[in-house]
């Protein structure tokens, strides 16, 4: 028998089970997105991290082998010029005790000289003997101004290259000092802006995974609600057309069965007409 309510029940669950369907394919489409891209941002946090503490770790091996090739340096610097400040001084000092050594037997010899000269002869008058002890005393005084002198040069030389060697050596000294600290706050600084660029790409990658997991979010709960308003939507529709066709079906069949009625009726009509009209003409 026609039943146009159970079509239109038979309709309404189709619909139903393919919004239903249409909605889980969808959330788990969604789903399955929102994991892969949490997998991709956690995967690219962590090899920006690896990366970040590697260039760290090598920029510290960097920073201590030019550290360490810096104090190096600068000891073997300091090195080489003490020894070759001491060679020079040992040299000059050798130089100014061989000149000393000399001008004491020029002199040593002129005084020999002058003081056999003036014994040779007994003939020699008190002029003369005065002035050979005049003489012998000047050169003694040359001796010792001599002596005294050298010794008064030596010694300033010694003097000026052991505070030369003092002062190369602080200069040096401080130069280290100085590299070493600069050294260490470059590296320090460069550690810092390290730890810094790590936690802003930690943070822009988590606003990243936040805002895409809401946008995700967003688009399925939209999704779903205009998927449940086409499904609705769908529903009335079909509500209505069901309707409407019942309607023609049922006025349609209406009209046949009163066409059909006025037919029979007319038939017999006639029939009855014809029948009477037979029995009084015979």
């Amino acid at each position: 028998m026609f039943n146009p309510a159970g079509i239109t029940l038979i309709s309404v669950v189709v619909v139903v089970i393919r919004v239903v369907v249409v909605v889980i394919v969808l959330t788990v489409v969604v789903v399955l997105v929102v994991v892969v891209v949490v997998v991709v941002v956690v995967v690219v946090v962590v090899v920006a991290v690896v990366i970040t503490v590697v260039v760290v770790v090598i920029v510290l091996k960097v920073v201590v082998v030019l550290v360490v090739v810096v104090v190096v340096v600068v000891v073997v610097v300091v090195v080489v010029l003490v020894v070759v400040v001491a060679i020079v001084v040992v040299v000059i000092t050798k130089i100014i005790i061989i000149i000393i050594i000399i001008i004491i037997i020029i002199i040593i010899y002129n005084y020999g000289s002058s003081s056999s000269g003036s014994g040779s002869t007994s003939t020699t008058t008190t002029n003369n003997n005065s002035i050979g002890s005049s003489s012998r005393s000047s050169n003694r005084r040359v001796v010792v101004v001599v002596v005294v002198v050298v010794v008064v040069v030596v010694v300033v030389v010694v003097v000026v290259v052991i505070v030369v060697i003092v002062v190369v050596v602080v200069v040096v000294v401080v130069v280290v000092v100085v590299v070493v600290v600069v050294v260490v706050v470059v590296v320090v600084g460069v550690i810092r802006v390290v730890v810094v660029v790590i936690v802003l790409t930690v943070v822009v990658v988590l606003v990243v995974v936040v805002v895409v997991v809401v946008v995700v979010v967003v688009v399925v709960v939209v999704v779903v609600v205009l998927v449940v308003v086409v499904a609705i939507v769908v529903v009335v529709i079909t509500k209505i057309i069901i309707i409407i066709i019942i309607i023609i079906i049922y006025n349609y069949v209406v009209v046949v069965v009163v066409v059909v009625v006025v037919v029979v009726v007319v038939v017999v009509v006639v029939v009855v007409v014809i029948v009477v009209e037979v029995e009084e003409g015979g």
